[in-house]
């Protein structure tokens, strides 16, 4: 098992900088070169800049003698420049909006470097400008569709229900993505057949619905000894049902900021949520249901704004404010379309949101940039943005089996996916504007790939989901 090791380390900057990324730690383990992999955002593309190496700790021991690093794919440090009489390198770089810091390590285990990026000169608007968002942890802000992806250190593993809504098969597959931390296994829950799994990289766990309203809390490639009652039960009750299906639980999401979970879920027959609080004792929250009748065959939960984004089939885009999530507030949006609306995405840096339509050939995609939105309250609200930051965009040549359905975004990447259903091989990418708050969202590119004869696309709740790796820095669909 190989793991990565980061800490922040004392500030190595100089007075009259401003610190932009890091200081940042980053430890040689034992085994094959480390890779790490950093996104961070910068207000001030004009500017300069520079980044700072600290090779070694503070004492000036435990120093790397080799050592790559690369910034936004250009490589500012090779292995030549490291070796153990060198303490501190420092080179001119350029900034984006939106980098990506990629790190490999050669050396002797235990040894160090530390990496900062520092503003020094035009800085003036960065200190004045609006706030960066912070990053969002692997495994949220993604939708409630059926696999989850486990991304800790250098290791990603997925979680894989065995079942669907229409389906009794039981069990979940955990299974090795990127490294080798687990034995793959198939963790057994007959009779209880399982439709969605959502991971937290920061406490390792991963939570897990059935069809009827056990939710099941998993550790590693067992059920998390740690909880008392486990499964436990949704206040779920009766279904609710959907074009693919129905369920009392129907997915669940996570959101790793606040060590919650919310699952989609039939309430007495009535579309709705509820929370769940994670931890050694998870609790849930009271459940409530959707003014509007209807919820999203996957909703989204995004952390960092506080919101639940639920595209319905009835082609409404319900938005939930879940800052207090004890007491909801709803805004409502009929949103057009040439199919049913079938899944709800989101960029959370950028807040582009995405729902695609289920039976559109070629695909079609709703794309709205909620930072130009409005939200007016009422008994439900409902919330606008301008005609200029919305619209529906046609993909070319995209032709996915049922149309547009399953959605999914790598957060830190732009990138995403768009994918069919009940069968097919085809799968779209998606290339997301880096950049929001003025003009209309667009994407900007897409490309469309048949994979293996063998591999179909899956029933509902869709089998989608997406990640940055933590090896490559690249866009990973699963």
């Amino acid at each position: 098992m190989l793991f990565a090791l980061i800490a922040l380390f004392p500030d190595v900057s100089k007075a009259g900088t401003l610190p932009i990324f890091g200081p940042q730690q980053y430890t040689r383990t034992k085994g094959p070169p480390n890779r790490f992999t950093d996104t961070f955002q910068n207000c001030e593309t004009a500017a300069q800049y520079k980044m700072v190496v600290a090779n070694g700790s503070s004492e000036g021991e435990d120093r790397i003698s080799s050592a790559s690093i690369i910034l936004n794919g250009t490589q500012v440090f090779s292995p030549s420049d490291f070796n153990q009489q060198v303490a501190r390198l420092e080179k001119p770089v350029t900034l984006a909006r939106d980098n990506q810091l990629f790190v490999r390590l050669a050396s002797k285990p235990g040894s160090v470097l530390t990496i900062d990026v520092e503003c020094t000169g035009g800085c003036s608007s960065c200190t004045s400008g609006a706030p960066v968002p912070p990053p969002v942890p692997q495994g949220s802000c993604l939708g409630s569709s059926s696999l989850s992806a486990l991304v800790v250190g250098n290791n990603v593993t997925a979680y894989v229900p065995k079942g669907r809504w229409s389906s009794p098969t039981s069990d979940v597959s955990v299974v090795n993505v990127e490294g080798s931390s687990i034995a793959p296994t198939r963790i057994p829950t007959a009779p209880d057949a399982i439709n969605s799994c959502a991971s937290n990289p920061i406490t390792g766990q991963t939570v897990c619905t059935a069809n009827n309203n056990h939710v099941y809390i998993l550790q590693g490639t067992a059920l998390d000894s740690s909880v008392s009652l486990n499964p436990l039960a949704s206040a779920g009750t009766d279904t609710i049902v959907f074009s693919g299906g129905s369920c009392t639980n129907c997915g669940v999401m996570m959101d790793a900021i606040h060590n919650k979970a919310a699952l989609a879920l039939s309430v007495s027959g009535v579309p709705g949520f509820q929370f769940l609080d994670l931890g050694p004792s998870p609790t849930f929250e009271p459940p409530f249901t959707s003014p509007s009748g209807m919820i999203s065959e996957d909703p989204l939960l995004d952390p960092l704004n506080n919101l639940l984004l639920s595209a319905t089939e009835a082609n409404n885009y319900e938005i939930v404010d879940v800052a207090t999530s004890t007491s909801p507030a709803f805004f409502e949006n009929p949103i057009p379309g040439p199919g049913e609306a079938d899944s709800s995405s989101q960029d959370c840096s950028t807040r582009i949101a995405l729902a695609p339509y289920e039976d559109s050939s070629p695909s079609a995609v709703y794309l709205a940039d909620l930072t130009q939105a409005t939200f007016s309250p009422g008994s439900p609200g409902t919330w606008t943005v301008p005609a200029t930051a919305e619209q529906v965009q046609i993909l070319t040549n995209s032709f996915l089996n049922a149309g547009a359905n399953g959605s999914s975004v790598a957060q830190g990447t732009h990138i995403g996916v768009i994918t069919g259903e009940f069968g097919g091989n085809v799968l779209t990418a998606i290339a997301l504007p880096t950049t929001s708050g003025s003009g209309t969202p667009t994407i900007t590119n897409w490309m469309s790939c048949a994979i293996s004869p063998t591999f179909d696309n899956s029933l509902d709740p869709h089998a989608i989901t997406a990640y940055e790796s933590p090896n490559t820095g690249d866009a990973i669909a699963l």
